[in-house]
C-alpha cells in the first residue's frame, strides 16, 4: 500500500529518530539506510492517512503537526476519538508487527508532515542489518507487549467491572513471560506468590488429588465453558492429572493462591506456546492498597464463581479446537496427498466459521520473509528446539499467530515433511494433531519419522491418524489400520480417500463436535427397514459420520459403515439371513441353529477386516454372560463383533471370545443411542427403532400347560382360523426385546431424533419382505427427518437452530 509519500529531507527525520527509543542507538550506517527508506507525506487538516480495517503495512513518524486517531462505533454514532499523536511521536508499529488490520483511522488534526516506513522496507533493513535492527525491534516488541496486556485486560470477562484507573495501574504492573508448549508454569502444592493473565495461547489446569475427600480447586468461572472431556477429537486428557479447565486469552490463573497465601491447588501446563503477563505478590498488594474495593471485589467474584462451578457439578464438552496441525508422514515424492488434505480440511472447516490455512510458504508470503530464521549473534534471544531465535521476532510471530487465532475460528497449520523450525512451531501451536500418512506406505518407517518429529507435542494434545487412500485403492476397504495405530501409538483414526471431500468433511465435523451418528436397533427381520432410513438420510444429504447398532442393526450398520448401496445391503441381508438360516438346525441342546452358515455368509464381506478397517467409525453391542454387562465393540474383528451382537440366546449358540461368552446385545441395550452420544458428544444422534411395542399372540394356546404336538397339528391345519400360532422363536425374540425396555425412555432422551418405524404389518420372520420394509422405513424417515430439519436446521453445516 502507498500513502502518497515522497522522499524527504533527512535532517528533520534524523532529529526525530534520535529522540525515539530504539532508533536513537542505531549505528550511522544503519541510520542512513533507514532514513533513505522513509518517505514523507504532507497532509491537510482532516486528510486521512490510514483507515480503520486497512492492512497495517507501515509505521508513521509525525515530523510536524499532529494526527487524530478515531474509531467508528457500532451503533452509527459519530466517530469515537481515541488519541492525538503529536510531533516527535511514532504510531502504527503495532499493526506492522502483528499484521493485524488498522484498529483506528488516522487523520490530520492540523497540517502535518508524516514520515512513512513501509513493511517491505523494514524487512529489507532487518535482512541487511540483522544485528543492528534487533534494538528497534526489541523496543517495538516491548510496546507490543504493553498493547497485548491492555488488550487482554479489555477483553477479559473476569475484569469487566474494573474501573479505568485500576485497569491502567494493573496493566502497568504486569510483566510478560513466554511459556513453551508442554512446560509447567507451576506445580500443585507450590507456594502461590504470582498470578498470571493469559495474553495468547492455552494453559491446562489439572489436579492430582490422592485424597478423594479433599475437593480440588474448581475451574475458574471464566473457563466453565472451556472444560473438556474426551471425545473423538480435541479432548484427550493427559495422564499427569485430572483436567479442571483449559484457559485462553483474557483468563486469570493463580490468583486464589496469591490472595489466600495457600499453596497452589492445581498444576498449570502450557498446551501450546503461550505468552502470559505475571503479577507478583508485592505488586498485587500495592494494587489492593490503591484500589481495595475493586481488587477485593474482583477476587471475591472469582471465588464465588469457582464455588458455583464446583457445586453445580456441570460438565461441558468444551470449545472446538482452534489450532489444528497437519503433520505429513510421507516421503517428499508422496507429500501431495497430505497437502491436498490440509487444503481441503481448511475448506471444509470454513463451513463452521472463518478458517486460515498456513504453511511455511504462505507464512513467508504474508510476513514478507522467513520469521523463523535463526537469530543474529547480538540482541535479545530465545531458544526453541536447540535453535536460537530473535526474542523480538519470536514475540512478533507469537503475537501474529495469536491474533490470527482470535480472528479465525480455526487455523490449519500444515507442517513440513521434515524437522524444520516451521514443523516444530506447528506442533507446539496445536490443539489437535492430525498425522497424515499414505495407507500404501510403511507403518514402521512412518513411526520412526513420527518419533523424531513428535518430541515438541504437549501431552494434552489429542492425536488422530489420518490414513490417506489413493486412487489405486478403488472401492476395496482399508486394511491393517490396527497395525498402523499400534505402530505409531495413536488411538484415534480417520480414513480419507483422495479427491473425496465427503471424507474430509467428516473430519471437519468431528473437530467441530458436529458429527452425525446413526443408531440402528435390533429386531431380527424388521431390521431390514433400517436400509430405508439410510437411503432417506443419503437422499436428504444428511451425512452419516458414525454408525452403531445392536443385533440386526449391527449387521445393517456394518454394511452402512462399508458404504454399501441399497442393493448391496439387501443382498447382505438375503445371503446373511434368509439363505443362511435355512438348513442350519442342530440338536437343540444349546441352540436351535449352529450359526455356522451365518458366519460363513457374513464372512464373505467381513472376513479379515477389523472394525478399524471400515470406512466409517462403527460400533456393535453385545451382552457378556460371563460378566453380566454390556460390551461395546469399537475395535477388533469386525466379523466376530457383528456375530456376537446378533447371537440371539436359544436360537444361536453364544460366541466365545477372549475368555468371555457373548450373546445378542438386545438383552442389555437394543437401541444404543446413549453409546452414540458418548461417541459424537455435542453432535447429532439419530436413532432408528424397528421393534414394535406390542407383537405377540395372546390366545388360548397359552394356559396352565402346553402341548407342542397339539400346536404343531394346529399349525399344520390349513383350515385353521384365528391368530397366528406363537413359536419358540417368537418367545426368544420378545425376551431379547424386553431386555432393553427398562432403559428405553432414558436412551431415547439421548437421541436428537428417535424414529420408531411403523412396522406393525410385519413380523420378526418376514425376511422375504425386505424391499417392502425398506420402503416403509424410507417413507417414514423422509417425512420425519424433513420435519426435524425444518425445526432444528442442519447443525452439521453450521446452521443449527437447536438450543442445548
Amino acid at each position: 500500500m502507498t500513502h502518497g509519500a515522497e522522499r524527504p529531507d533527512h535532517t528533520p527525520l534524523a532529529a526525530l529518530l534520535s529522540g525515539v527509543p530504539g532508533f536513537a542507538r542505531l549505528p550511522q550506517n544503519a541510520m542512513d539506510m533507514l532514513l533513505g527508506r522513509i518517505a514523507v507525506r504532507a497532509l491537510k487538516t482532516g486528510e486521512i492517512l490510514a483507515r480503520e480495517g486497512e492492512p497495517g503495512d507501515a509505521l508513521f513518524l509525525v515530523v510536524s503537526g499532529s494526527l487524530r486517531a478515531t474509531r467508528e462505533p457500532l451503533n452509527g454514532q459519530p466517530p469515537l476519538s481515541l488519541a492525538t499523536i503529536h510531533a516527535g511521536q511514532i504510531t502504527g508499529e503495532l499493526s506492522l508487527l502483528t499484521g493485524h488490520p488498522r484498529a483506528a483511522t488516522l487523520a490530520a488534526a492540523e497540517p502535518a508532515i508524516v514520515g512513512v516506513l513501509c513493511k517491505q522496507d523494514l524487512d529489507s533493513l532487518c535482512a541487511q542489518f540483522p544485528e543492528e535492527m534487533t534494538v528497534p525491534l526489541d523496543w517495538m516488541a516491548e510496546r507490543l507487549n504493553r498493547y497485548q496486556i491492555e488488550s487482554a485486560l479489555a477483553d477479559s470477562r473476569v475484569l469487566l467491572d474494573l474501573g479505568q484507573e485500576a485497569r491502567r495501574d494493573l496493566a502497568a504492573c504486569f510483566q510478560t513471560v513466554d511459556l513453551p508448549a508442554g512446560q509447567i508454569l507451576f506445580h500443585e502444592g507450590e507456594p502461590g506468590d504470582t498470578l498470571y493473565l493469559i495474553l495468547s495461547g492455552r494453559v491446562r489446569i489439572e489436579v492430582n488429588n490422592p485424597n478423594p475427600k479433599s475437593a480440588p480447586e474448581p475451574a475458574p468461572e471464566s473457563a466453565q465453558q472451556s472444560t473438556q472431556h474426551s471425545t473423538r477429537h480435541g479432548g484427550s486428557v493427559a495422564p499427569a492429572g485430572r483436567l479442571l479447565a483449559e484457559l485462553g486469552k483474557g483468563d486469570l490463573l493463580g490468583e486464589m493462591a496469591v490472595l489466600t497465601g495457600e499453596p497452589r491447588s492445581a498444576t498449570a501446563v502450557a498446551v501450546r506456546d503461550t505468552q502470559l503477563a505475571m503479577l507478583d505478590r508485592p505488586s498485587f498488594d500495592r494494587l489492593v492498597a490503591a484500589h481495595p474495593q475493586q481488587m477485593l471485589g474482583l477476587m471475591s467474584r472469582q471465588l464465588a464463581g469457582r464455588v458455583r462451578a464446583q457445586n453445580s457439578g456441570r460438565k461441558t464438552e468444551g470449545r472446538p479446537p482452534i489450532a489444528i496441525a497437519v503433520l505429513p508422514l510421507c516421503r517428499p515424492d508422496q507429500g501431495s496427498g497430505a497437502r491436498q488434505f490440509a487444503r481441503e480440511l481448511a475448506a471444509q472447516l470454513s463451513v463452521f466459521g472463518p478458517t486460515l490455512h498456513l504453511n511455511a510458504a504462505e507464512l513467508a508470503r504474508i510476513l514478507g520473509g522467513d520469521p523463523l530464521r535463526p537469530a543474529p549473534p547480538n540482541g535479545s534471544q530465545t531458544v526453541r528446539d536447540g535453535v536460537q531465535f530473535s526474542a523480538a521476532s519470536e514475540r512478533r510471530l507469537l503475537a501474529w499467530l495469536g491474533d490470527r487465532e482470535i480472528s479465525f475460528r480455526h487455523v490449519v497449520y500444515e507442517a513440513d515433511q521434515s524437522n524444520t523450525p516451521w514443523t516444530s512451531r506447528c506442533l507446539r501451536q496445536a490443539d489437535v494433531l492430525l498425522v497424515a500418512a499414505e495407507s500404501a506406505g510403511d507403518p514402521l518407517e512412518c513411526a520412526q519419522a513420527f518419533e523424531k518429529l513428535s518430541h515438541g507435542i504437549a501431552p494434552s494434545v489429542s492425536r488422530t491418524l489420518v490414513l490417506l487412500h489413493g486412487e489405486k485403492a478403488g472401492n476395496s476397504p482399508p486394511c491393517k489400520t490396527a497395525a498402523w495405530k499400534r505402530t505409531l501409538g495413536i488411538q484415534m483414526h480417520e480414513h480419507v480417500r483422495f479427491n473425496n471431500p465427503a471424507d474430509v468433511g467428516r473430519v471437519a465435523r468431528a473437530l467441530n463436535r458436529q458429527s452425525v451418528g446413526l443408531v440402528l436397533g435390533g429386531g431380527f427381520a424388521l431390521g431390514l427397514a433400517h436400509i430405508g432410513v439410510i437411503d432417506a438420510m443419503r437422499h436428504l444429504h444428511i451425512p452419516i459420520d458414525f454408525v452403531g447398532g445392536t443385533s440386526m442393526g449391527a449387521i445393517v450398520g456394518a454394511a452402512c459403515a462399508m458404504e454399501f448401496s441399497h442393493a448391496q445391503m439387501l443382498e447382505v441381508m438375503d445371503k446373511g439371513c434368509v439363505q443362511a438360516l435355512k438348513g442350519d438346525y442342530t440338536l437343540p441342546i444349546v441352540s436351535l441353529l449352529t450359526g455356522r452358515k451365518v458366519g460363513l455368509t457374513l464372512g464373505e464381506y467381513l472376513e479379515g477386516l477389523d472394525i478399524e478397517d471400515l470406512g466409517l467409525p462403527y460400533f456393535a453391542i453385545s451382552a457378556s454372560l460371563t460378566h453380566a454387562r454390556m460390551v461395546v465393540h469399537r475395535e477388533g474383528s469386525a466379523l466376530r463383533s457383528v456375530l456376537a451382537s446378533c447371537r440371539a440366546p436359544g436360537m444361536f449358540p453364544p460366541l466365545g471370545w477372549d475368555g468371555d461368552v457373548l450373546v445378542d446385545g438386545g438383552l442389555v441395550n437394543n437401541n444404543p443411542a446413549d453409546v452414540m452420544r458418548e461417541c459424537v458428544g455435542g453432535g447429532t444422534v439419530f436413532a432408528s427403532a424397528v421393534s414394535p411395542s406390542q407383537q405377540f399372540t395372546v390366545g388360548d394356546q397359552f394356559g396352565m400347560d402346553l402341548s407342542g404336538w397339539r400346536l404343531a397339528a394346529r399349525k399344520a391345519n390349513p383350515f385353521r382360523r384365528g391368530e397366528r400360532v406363537g413359536t419358540i422363536g417368537d418367545v426368544l425374540m420378545r425376551m431379547i426385546r424386553l431386555g432393553g425396555v427398562a432403559h428405553d425412555r432414558e436412551i431415547q432422551s439421548r437421541a436428537d431424533l428417535y424414529l420408531s418405524l411403523p412396522l406393525q404389518n410385519f413380523t420378526f420372520r418376514d425376511f422375504h419382505r425386505g424391499e417392502e420394509m425398506a420402503r416403509v422405513g424410507y417413507d417414514f424417515a423422509i417425512e420425519t427427518l424433513e420435519a426435524w430439519i425444518a425445526e432444528h436446521g442442519r447443525p452439521w453445516l453450521g446452521q443449527s437452530q437447536k438450543i442445548n
